[in-house]
């Protein structure tokens, strides 16, 4: 793990990039366990966790291609806005459904009805 010599990162700001890294790989593999539950055995708590874990990691991925591909600094301030507004956005969408309305779990199973 002492690949912190990456251009002008700073130490501090590689270790925290590679530990933000590590916190999306462990969702990652939560989703894994988590999408399928929920289409064997669709509750409001899974429905929950998926609601925050799917756009966190949506979230994350993004800021990993924002941080990579986005180089003028206006530009990466603003694609790192809108990736945190699609973010609340979509939890608070996610949370919504499932107070509200059938779930994420039973709405998939809906859809997959039609």
């Amino acid at each position: 793990m002492n690949s912190c010599s990456i251009g002008l990162l700073t130490t501090y700001t590689c270790l925290f990039f590679l530990y933000i890294l590590q916190i999306e790989r462990y969702i990652s593999v939560g989703l894994v366990g988590l999408l399928p539950a929920a289409a064997v055995m669709p509750c409001e708590a899974i429905d929950m966790a998926i609601a925050v874990a799917l756009p966190l990691h949506n979230h994350m991925g993004m800021e990993v291609v924002i941080m990579d591909y986005v180089k003028p600094d206006i530009v990466m301030n603003a694609a790192k806005v809108a990736n945190w507004v699609l973010g609340v956005a979509t939890t608070a969408g996610l949370v919504y459904f499932n107070l509200n309305d059938v779930g994420i779990s039973k709405g998939i199973a809906q859809l997959w009805a039609l």
